[in-house]
């Protein structure tokens, strides 16, 4: 990323949209999350840890997703 990337912004826009009521919305990213795969599971974990939220708040179809993806065997 360039220096005029600000990471922290993306974040905080990712954690707004994946924190919507928008059931199409919300709809959309948990299907980006799928098509993502494994790797999703460490992103997340770093937003939470960068900007300091929880993904219990975001959207349950975004929960969903992430649990398909990321449950511990």
């Amino acid at each position: 990323m360039g220096a005029s990337h600000n990471r922290f912004y993306v974040e905080k826009l990712f954690y707004k949209w994946a924190t919507t009521n928008d059931e199409e919305l919300a709809e959309r990213l948990s299907l980006e999350m799928m098509s993502e795969g494994k790797e999703i599971c460490y992103k997340i974990s770093h937003i939470e840890y960068s900007i300091n939220v929880n993904r219990k708040d975001f959207h349950k179809k975004i929960n969903n997703a992430i649990g398909k993806l990321c449950k511990k065997k």
